[in-house]
């Protein structure tokens, strides 16, 4: 058994969505690192259709926080599911950690490739998103 199906039955020994969705970006972002894309691929769409199940709703943004991030870092375009699965989840006026995930995601494609205004652009309007319109210069 190697290593990453090993850390993928652990993740799905958790005893919540959270901890399996949490447990499972380091599986992930270790198979996007090795081009086993089928792997990182089935094993990511699992973990997204799992995000729904995560209480409460401030877990549920730190868990795809997690999952975004290990996605991120091999390519940003491995982190496009997540980051629709996170608009479509995580309200950021709802949670201090929802509003603080866009935030994350907005300074790391602010560094990345100064484009912390699309990641703004595609919030909802609220409290959250006019912060970070006011952060970011964009008001």
């Amino acid at each position: 058994m190697s290593i990453l199906e090993e850390a993928a039955r652990e993740a799905q020994s958790c005893h919540d969505a959270y901890g399996t969705v949490a447990v499972m970006a380091w599986p992930i972002g270790v198979a996007l690192k090795q081009g086993r894309l089928v792997y990182a691929e089935r094993e990511l769409k699992k973990c997204l259709d799992l995000a729904s199940r995560i209480e409460p709703h401030a877990s549920q943004a730190y868990a795809l926080e997690i999952l975004w991030r290990a996605c991120f870092a091999e390519h940003p375009s491995h982190a496009n599911a997540v980051w629709r699965r996170i608009l479509e989840l995580c309200d950021p006026d709802r949670s201090w950690r929802a509003a603080r995930l866009y935030l994350h995601i907005a300074e790391i494609q602010h560094r990345q490739n100064r484009n912390a205004a699309a990641v703004i652009r595609a919030m909802p309007p609220g409290k959250a998103r006019s912060w970070l319109e006011r952060r970011f210069g964009l008001a």
